[in-house]
């Protein structure tokens, strides 16, 4: 029997929803191999080093979507900062912004800020850091080396897409509907080069991907990245470690599905 990527989506939700997953967007494990939401050390190390604009890129501790989003990394997020930060950016006057404010100014989970923007299941939506990570066993930050002002530009477009429907189709061409990584690139769009590869019978961009550009590009005068942060964890350990820039490289090379030896 084959599936088409839609029913493979709807196969891969029912999978998780089975092995004790709450959805396909926020995952949760339990028993010996589960691991709590991203320590508190690396959550702090995360918030004194994020800048508006930076994109996070997420492995989610879930067997069945890792084994269905190509590479290491199954998820990207775009962060925009708190209230405040887009306030210091001038951002609230920008009406792609201001459309939105009231929403975004909401708290989100546990009572904390929204300052991400990312692509899930239920829609483009606003979270917090800690409801963005939740169930998170590895994150890596990389900051567009980029103008103030590009950055800003990108930040509004993503205000934009928020509410959009998720894209399971994976259709680059077209922006009514959203993947993770469709709407970081539609932000980026124009200043940053992102390559495509043939994924899901379709042309995409992986999470992955953003890596892989990472590391052909590091050390050369055309690095548009620079590796903000990269905590390393495994779902079958309760750390999260800190990475180097060559151990972040090698995630690359990682296989999709980390299974227990």
């Amino acid at each position: 029997m084959f599936f088409n990527r839609r029913e493979f989506l709807t196969l891969a939700v029912v999978m998780a929803g089975t092995l004790g997953i709450n959805g396909a967007s926020r995952f949760h494990t339990s028993g010996a191999a589960a691991v709590s939401a991203m320590p508190s050390p690396a959550m702090n190390t995360l918030q004194t080093q994020l800048q508006p604009g930076d994109i996070v890129l997420l492995r989610r501790r879930s067997l069945s979507i890792n084994a269905w989003v190509p590479g290491y990394w199954s998820h990207v997020a775009l962060y925009v900062g708190s209230v405040g930060e887009l306030k210091k950016l001038g951002l609230d006057h920008d009406p792609r912004v201001a459309t939105h404010l009231g929403a975004f100014a909401e708290s989100g989970a546990g009572g904390q800020p929204h300052v991400m923007i990312e692509a899930l299941l239920e829609g483009v939506r606003f979270h917090s850091l800690s409801g963005s990570l939740q169930s998170t066993e590895a994150v890596a930050v990389l900051r567009p080396r980029l103008q103030p002002e590009q950055i800003n530009e990108a930040i509004a477009r993503a205000f934009t897409h928020a509410g959009k429907p998720f894209d399971l189709d994976f259709d680059f061409e077209h922006d009514d509907k959203l993947a993770c990584t469709e709407l970081v690139y539609r932000a980026y769009e124009g200043v940053l080069s992102l390559q495509f590869s043939d994924a899901m019978g379709r042309r995409v961009i992986t999470p992955t991907e953003f890596a892989r550009t990472f590391g052909s590009e590091r050390l050369t005068s055309s690095q548009q990245f620079d590796l903000v942060l990269f905590i390393d964890g495994s779902v079958f350990s309760a750390e999260a470690r800190p990475g180097q820039p060559d151990a972040f490289v090698e995630t690359t090379r990682r296989p999709a599905v980390d299974w227990p030896r």
